[in-house]
């Protein structure tokens, strides 16, 4: 995802940026906080390969959905050990991390393409457009019909959430 991400000519999606940054300030905090405190569980985040193992596994289940224990067999951990290092890492419980992801997917879809919001909903594996609606609204502060109609044309979605702040 990553790699797709920086490879393409296209402004990276708000949610994607979000997630990079607080994960970037998530390890920065960690490794550089005051060491006269040391913690006891210093290594409390997966590994680079287990973690890109299951991100890829994210990315490739959008459309049809996947539960924590599917991903913590990916990496042969127990739920509940590997939803603790997992959120060290992201900063997010594997779920959440998961509707961030689906929506951020669901936010590209609805810039770049003309399909039917209702068809972006399912693409992006919601059964119920109610569903994917209230989703997409409680992560973005708007409907994705409104989405798209403020994303529509030339200006980067980053522009409108500076618009909206003043």
């Amino acid at each position: 995802m990553l790699r797709r991400e920086l490879s393409e000519q296209k402004t990276a999606s708000p949610s994607f940026v979000q997630g990079i940054a607080q994960s970037l300030a998530t390890h920065l905090v960690r490794t550089y906080r005051d060491d006269e405190n040391p913690s006891p569980h210093r290594s409390s985040a997966l590994p680079a390969f287990q973690l890109h193992r299951v991100l890829k596994l994210m990315d490739a289940c959008l459309d049809e959905g996947i539960n924590v224990g599917k991903l913590a067999t990916a990496v042969q951990m127990s739920e509940a050990h590997f939803s603790r290092l997992f959120k060290g890492n992201t900063g997010f419980s594997p779920s959440r991390y998961f509707i961030r992801l689906r929506v951020s997917k669901a936010q590209e879809l609805l810039r770049g393409t003309t399909k039917p919001i209702i068809e972006v909903g399912m693409d992006v594996g919601y059964t119920s457009p109610s569903h994917f609606a209230h989703v997409f609204r409680k992560e973005t502060g708007l409907s994705p019909h409104e989405y798209r109609e403020r994303t529509m044309g030339d200006v980067p979605t980053e522009d409108f959430s500076r618009i909206a702040t003043g």
